[in-house]
């Protein structure tokens, strides 16, 4: 029982003579409705939604004038993310008690048997929580009051 009291308490004076977070950032995953034959905007156009994973990532192909490139297709279902990776992040407003920001990565894919590129990967968004510092009740990212 002692040692128990000591160690909460050490840790109590650690957290308070550093000044660190009380509360870290903890993720979460979120499993928004994705399905297939959703539009996706994004910055070099628009892509459709061609493939759904179990944990909401998902697979797309471009989408050029309202219609799905022919020659960007294929009706293989194995597809793989290649390359380099880059996060797409989107933060709340500032009426969001719980989460301040959310992050997923985005990557090229192909069709593991013909080889077709053109193809995206896009991971399921993580959530990211309010991050207070001892004794404040405003965010240290985004500047959410409590």
């Amino acid at each position: 029982m002692f040692k128990k009291i000591f160690s909460l308490s050490l840790a109590a004076l650690m957290v308070i003579s550093i000044n660190t977070t009380v509360f870290a950032s903890s993720s979460q995953h979120n499993h928004e409705p994705v399905s297939v034959g959703n539009v996706i905007h994004t910055e070099t156009g628009n892509d459709v939604v061609i493939k759904v994973n179990e944990d909401q990532s998902f697979y797309t192909a471009p989408l050029i004038n309202s219609l799905l490139k022919a020659t960007e297709t294929c009706s293989h279902t194995q597809l793989e993310a290649y390359g380099s990776v880059t996060a797409q992040s989107n933060s709340y407003n500032k009426s969001d008690s719980t989460y301040c920001y959310r992050i997923r990565t985005v990557q090229n894919a192909r069709c593991v048997q013909c080889k077709k590129t053109g193809f995206k990967f896009y991971g399921s968004w993580t959530k990211y929580k309010h991050s207070y510092p001892l004794f404040s009740s405003t965010c240290k990212e985004c500047g959410y009051e409590k």
